[in-house]
């Protein structure tokens, strides 16, 4: 029998990976999980390095930068990073860069909240990107030892609700195209790569020439959590070829995230559609193939989903699909009632036979 292979200091076995556990402040904090021993020990050491002397003071810039490692540990994509980065900035328009994390409690929020809300930024954004970005800073910074308690413990946050949205169907998109087309092709293009493909917006604007294979029917996305293949469907290889002739002289398929964004915008409000974007159509790539019938795992493969818990905020069933499952209630074959516990049955012997 062989035998088992022995750990590392504060190294566990998760899964099918490793993670690290280090005690601070009498918490157990663990490591997300990686595929190898060496990489959870490098992520116990870091913290290990992080660690600052008692009564350091911490700020949010220096928060940014515990964050920022953290990440970079993790192997998060470049995406990610500079999602928290850009977040970090927005928080900076009101917090100086030196301010203390310590100091940042709830009428500083409050302040925050009230501010921003003037300078038309939507709760949603104000709460979940914003916040919840200086929220993961300061528990990071606890985990680290760097800051000893939470200044946010006790702050209500205002409660925001997801905005509900109409997908847009295959039909309401065909009509869409052909009206988008016979005005401007560069623009048709690009709408249809993300409503055929589904793929973030950061992920379309990241298409280099190289990763277009039209022989092979495949397209390597540089995704937000996983880079990764999928297959290019074929009313989408005429749609890519004049993209690619289109932006010879450019590195990419699209020059920028801010041409997609105005390319949707100028349209929605030009046809007057209630929700545009190339997350809309994410949304719709999804219930489409669901409605199909397509199977969760490779829907989730397609868009990039690295675990199935994640489609269900996608999927919108359709009107029929609803109609449907509502006039089969009771339609099926029941299953037979089992015999009351106790009671005899075909085959069944006495205790005392």
């Amino acid at each position: 029998m062989a035998r088992k292979r022995r750990l590392p200091e504060r190294i566990r076995a998760h899964g099918s990976g490793f993670r690290a556990v280090v005690t601070v402040l009498g918490r157990r904090v663990y490591s997300p999980t990686f595929e190898t021993i060496e990489k959870a020990e490098e992520w116990r050491d870091s913290i290990a390095r992080q660690r600052a002397p008692a009564g350091a003071p911490l700020t949010l810039d220096d928060g940014l930068d515990l964050l920022l490692d953290d990440l970079r540990d993790s192997n998060a994509a470049e995406g990610t990073r500079q999602f928290y980065d850009r977040a970090h900035l927005e928080l900076c328009y009101v917090f100086d860069g030196a301010t203390p994390l310590d100091r940042i409690d709830g009428a500083a929020i409050r302040l925050y909240i009230e501010r921003r809300q003037r300078e038309g930024v939507a709760l949603q954004t104000i709460v979940r990107k914003e916040l919840g970005t200086l929220r993961r800073i300061i528990r990071l910074a606890m985990a680290t030892g760097r800051l000893g308690r939470d200044p946010m413990q006790g702050v209500k946050m205002p409660r925001v609700r997801t905005g509900r949205f109409e997908v847009i169907t295959a039909e309401q998109m065909d009509a869409v195209l052909a009206k988008v087309r016979a005005q401007n092709q560069d623009h048709a293009d690009i709408i249809e790569l993300a409503w055929r493909t589904g793929l973030r917006l950061s992920e379309i604007s990241r298409i280099h020439h190289e990763d277009v294979d039209i022989a092979n029917r495949r397209l390597f996305v540089r995704g937000k959590t996983n880079d990764r293949y999928r297959p290019i469907a074929t009313a989408l290889v005429p749609v890519l070829e004049r993209m690619m002739a289109r932006a010879i002289s450019q590195p990419t398929l699209v020059s920028s995230v801010k041409k997609i964004e105005k390319v949707f915008y100028f349209w929605k409000k030009k046809l007057g559609l209630q929700a545009f974007s190339t997350h809309v159509l994410r949304h719709g790539f999804v219930s489409d193939l669901l409605n199909q019938g397509a199977p969760p795992p490779v829907v989730a493969s397609l868009v990039g989903h690295t675990s199935l818990r994640q489609l269900p905020r996608y999927y919108h069933a359709s009107d029929p699909a609803l109609i449907a499952a509502a006039d089969a209630l009771g339609q099926g074959q029941q299953r037979p009632t089992p015999p009351p516990s106790g009671g005899t049955s075909k085959g069944r012997r006495g205790r005392g036979s």
